[in-house]
């Protein structure tokens, strides 16, 4: 169960679903026994428009589409030898995920949409459609730059 711009449930019947706030059902994605094995974690990106959910060996990813108001099934990330992901937890700026392992394992994995450099002094990040992280290279510094409404950015100019 994870709260983001839905609320998520998946468990041991395979299958994800995503509620409203009321409580009004507004998707299902249904996986069959012979390629799922239960659900066992969730948790939204703290932006709340990707939820990533753990299963036996995988995670699966699922990116809120703004303009079309659904959500939308994303990558699959698949794990040797990770056995039952226990638990996920994303970093406070929604720049990489940290997953856990039935066996004690911590894996970190970087989840941006795009990064590139420009003209060799900063770093753009995309985290999400409506947030990047914007780094100067010669010092390491870095800011959050978020729409405040959730609007998608495109473009960011650097003066």
């Amino acid at each position: 169960l994870a709260w983001g711009e839905s609320i998520a449930a998946a468990g041991n019947d395979c299958k994800v679903v995503f509620y409203d706030r009321m409580g009004s059902q507004l998707q299902h994605f249904a996986y069959p026994y012979t390629e799922e094995k239960e659900f066992t974690c969730a948790a939204f990106n703290p932006a709340g428009h990707s939820l990533v959910v753990g299963s036996w060996n995988k995670f699966r990813n699922f990116n809120y589409n703004t303009k079309q108001g659904k959500w939308e099934e994303g990558d699959i990330k698949h794990c040797p030898n990770l056995f039952s992901i226990t638990s996920l937890s994303w970093k406070a700026d929604g720049s990489r995920l940290a997953v856990c392992g039935l066996c004690g394992s911590v894996d970190i994995f970087d989840a941006c949409i795009r990064r590139y450099c420009y003209k060799g002094k900063f770093e753009f990040t995309y985290i999400s459609p409506s947030q990047v992280i914007v780094k100067r290279l010669a010092t390491g510094t870095r800011i959050v730059l978020k729409s405040q409404y959730a609007h998608e950015i495109h473009k960011v100019n650097v003066y």
